[in-house]
């Protein structure tokens, strides 16, 4: 079987990136392409247009837009297929991976090895492979994850409050570079922990 590589350039991912205009940019350096990038939010913040002629190419799109954008064009170019033509859009709004992972590192139903996220009961924080999962979510236009088993288990409650709070929320800079947002799954019980007399949403 004959393997090909990535269509993304193998390079580290540099932590002065904020913005998925930021990304979009750096990865086109990276690839060596000369791209105009305009912003446009009335196109809508997921979509964009590539245009390409006389020499020149121009990735217009949303906030999140040019980064999809600047990928498909990467994929065109490493694939040799033709630029999709007019604006581009995804389907569904929300683009979710749902990671069933616990705070001791196991997975439930995981077959892959153990948790991107936690080990040991608290975050993993091994930020350089972060930034390359979120770099391949953003590629096929992933734009949310929840971090956390479905079924909560201690210490995942805590989640929410001031002891994981900072951890949680370096985590959303470091995904939103890449048009990801982040998602905590709360346990069922967390009212009635919270002190209010039942956990009935009605």
């Amino acid at each position: 079987m004959r393997w090909e590589p990535c269509w993304l350039p193998e390079t580290d991912i540099p932590e002065t990136l904020h913005t998925p205009l930021d990304t979009a940019t750096w990865e086109l350096e990276q690839a060596g392409l000369p791209v105009t990038i305009k912003l446009d939010q009335e196109l809508g913040s997921d979509a964009y247009e590539i245009t390409d002629g006389k020499g020149k190419t121009q990735i217009r799109g949303g906030s999140t837009g040019v980064l999809y954008g600047a990928y498909a064009l990467l994929a065109c170019r490493r694939l040799g297929l033709s630029i999709p033509k007019g604006v581009q859009a995804p389907a569904f709004a929300l683009r979710m991976n749902n990671h069933w992972d616990n705070m001791d590192g196991t997975v439930e139903r995981g077959y892959a090895g153990d948790s991107l996220f936690f080990e040991k009961g608290g975050f993993r924080k091994d930020f350089s492979r972060l930034r390359w999962y979120a770099r391949l979510l953003a590629s096929v236009g992933i734009n949310v994850i929840c971090l956390n088993n479905v079924n909560v288990h201690a210490p995942a409650q805590a989640l929410t409050d001031m002891r994981f709070l900072p951890d949680v929320a370096q985590l959303s800079a470091l995904f939103a570079p890449f048009g990801i947002r982040l998602m905590l799954a709360v346990d069922f019980a967390m009212p009635l922990q919270a002190g209010l007399p039942t956990a009935d949403p009605l």
